[in-house]
């Protein structure tokens, strides 16, 4: 959850959510908002994304609010609330057109980003494992095709990561404030 990087301890970074939580639920959107953007610092989870979005809502920011919650659905795309909110964003907000999701979003929106990295950190032992036993031990052309096909779906695999990496890059905004 927190991270030495960041100079902070487990236990500040839970009471930063909690913080930002109990915030959250007292309508103190503002300085929620605040409280989860800082805890942004810490995890990027679907949830905190969530908030945001709802916090900006509550602003009546809904480009802002629109902007994390297709974030937290990149991040746990069935999560159940977050598309009945995103269903009741659009009634709402008729000047927002949804999403279409491009054709990999589709094919690969089954398993969350973590479990595609997890097949892609597999694939890729896979291929260089049996690519070292067929250099090494037994030259046999279906251990190379095997390792070949491994290494295939790794490199498929790390496009699938690196393109949700960049659209998310892609998607992040910034807010203009004036002083008052």
């Amino acid at each position: 959850f927190a991270s030495s990087v960041f100079g902070i301890s487990q236990k500040e970074a839970e009471i930063t959510v909690q913080s930002a939580h109990k915030l959250f639920g007292g309508k103190h959107w503002e300085e929620a908002l605040e409280q989860y953007q800082t805890a942004l610092n810490y995890s990027s989870s679907a949830q905190i994304f969530y908030n945001i979005g709802q916090c900006y809502w509550a602003l009546n920011k809904s480009g802002f609010a629109l902007a994390y919650f297709l974030k937290a659905e990149k991040i746990k795309p069935r999560w159940e609330l977050l598309q009945q909110t995103l269903n009741q964003f659009y009634a709402q907000n008729t000047h927002f057109v949804p999403v279409e999701k491009r054709v990999h979003e589709k094919i690969f929106s089954f398993l969350t980003l973590a479990s595609w990295k997890n097949i892609g950190s597999v694939a890729f032992w896979s291929c260089i494992i049996s690519l070292v036993y067929f250099l090494c031990i037994r030259r046999s052309k279906i251990i190379l095709y095997a390792g070949s096909l491994l290494g295939l779906i790794f490199f498929s695999v790390l496009i699938l990561i690196f393109s949700q990496d960049f659209s998310k890059k892609r998607g992040i905004l910034t807010e203009i404030t004036t002083a008052r």
